[in-house]
């Protein structure tokens, strides 16, 4: 079986020149469609990725101004007022005077406190401690010790002691 030639007929020659041009044409459109497209989509990640550099060189910054006004903010916090409640004055049916003096008393054990920071304050808590508890406090010939039984530590130190009377050696 033999191919007809079809190369020598002018209809047939126009076709297959048209596909090969067409093909030319349509893979130089695409070509220049892509590259197009390529570019902008470079240039789009490329200032994405700019920007992305930008925010995490702010967001480093932010963070290490942030650190540093948590430092400062800390050395401020300072212990600036006592607090002393009694959690068993009301048993003990003690005068309004007497736990007006067993505070008073009790706040000058560790008033040199106030000015300090609250973490060297909450550091020497121990020191809080005994200084409070070991001491005997005397009013109207009656001996007072004292227990700590909470302590909250902020700009006010606030203690809530426990009173204990010293029995009478009469």
């Amino acid at each position: 079986m033999r191919v007809p030639p079809y190369y020598r007929r002018p209809g047939w020659q126009r076709f297959f020149a048209g596909i090969a041009i067409g093909a030319i044409i349509g893979w130089a459109f695409f070509v220049n469609h892509y590259g197009q497209v390529y570019d902008s989509m470079i240039v789009k990640i490329k200032t994405q990725a700019d920007e992305i550099t930008h925010l995490e060189e702010d967001i480093a910054q932010l963070k290490n101004d942030q650190i540093i006004l948590n430092e400062e903010n800390k050395n401020k916090l300072t212990v600036q007022d006592i607090e002393i409640s009694f959690s068993n004055d009301k048993q003990l049916k003690l005068s309004q005077l007497t736990i007006h003096d067993l505070k008073h008393q009790a706040v000058d054990q560790i008033s040199n406190l106030k000015g300090d920071s609250i973490e060297t304050v909450y550091q020497a808590k121990d020191l809080i401690y005994r200084a409070i508890e070991n001491k005997t406090y005397v009013i109207d010939d009656r001996k007072y010790h004292f227990k700590i039984i909470g302590e909250s530590f902020y700009t006010t130190l606030h203690l809530t002691i426990e009173i204990r009377l010293e029995p009478s050696s009469n």
